[in-house]
């Protein structure tokens, strides 16, 4: 998501402004950051968790994320 506001916003695309793309990138963060009680909520097992917080809270990703939350 975050490349391709990026890239929208290099190319000049006219329907993406700045802040526009600002907040569809915080909308994405905030959505991305309640992702283990979202899957807890539908019952996916701690095994499966911890597989995917291997993945969706790795280092560079929460950094990411949290920057923009």
């Amino acid at each position: 998501m975050f490349c391709a506001v990026l890239y929208l916003l290099r190319t000049g695309c006219q329907w993406l402004t700045r802040p526009r793309a600002i907040a569809l990138v915080q909308q994405v963060a905030r959505t991305v950051d309640r992702w283990e009680a979202h899957f807890r909520q539908h019952g996916v097992c701690a095994a499966d968790l911890e597989r995917l917080r291997a993945s969706i809270d790795r280092e560079a990703l929460r950094w990411q994320r949290k920057a923009f939350c």
